[in-house]
């Protein structure tokens, strides 16, 4: 008999083949997809936080940090030798961080979870050595991702040299 065809069964192997290799391909692109938004989710916030970050520490280390007082809940009024004043706060209904006059909306996906954390260490030290360390902590988690995202500042100085001011 002459075979100028297919038969049957090499048709539904073909198929089942070209199905099996279609699955593969659409599951390897869905988690590229999902790799792809939690990279882009993770570089908006690594933005944020490098922006927070220089700002408020810029500021310490060309002005001098002098002292900081609590304006309220997740606020502090951040008081530097020039006698300068910047406003670092938090709002977790808005979800977002400002310092001085910048406020940045913290990316779609994570969320201000927490209080704003400001702690100031002291050690002792030798004279003319940096003996506190100041640390402030934003924390942000990511509910997609189920990760902590927070800004972490720490800022090392001398409470010693207050450039002339009497202690804050």
């Amino acid at each position: 008999m002459n075979k100028k065809g297919f038969s049957t069964v090499e048709l539904l192997v073909s198929f089942t083949i070209i199905s099996f290799v279609a699955i593969a391909m659409f599951n390897t692109v869905f988690d590229l997809l999902d790799k792809v938004e939690y990279y882009q989710n993770l570089s908006k916030v690594t933005i944020l936080n490098g922006n927070t970050i220089n700002s408020v520490q810029k500021d310490m280390k060309q002005r001098k940090y002098y002292g900081s007082k609590s304006c309220g809940t997740n606020c502090y009024d951040i008081t530097y030798q020039d006698l300068s004043v910047k406003r670092l706060k938090i709002s977790v209904t808005a979800n977002t961080i400002q310092y001085g006059g910048i406020t940045e909306r913290v990316p779609s996906n994570n969320v201000i979870n927490g209080n704003l954390v400001f702690t100031i260490q002291s050690f002792t030290a030798d004279a003319g050595d940096n003996n506190t360390i100041l640390t402030i902590n934003i924390p942000i988690y990511n509910e997609s991702m189920n990760v902590n995202n927070n800004i972490n500042i720490v800022h090392q100085y001398d409470s010693n040299d207050l450039g002339g001011l009497p202690a804050f």
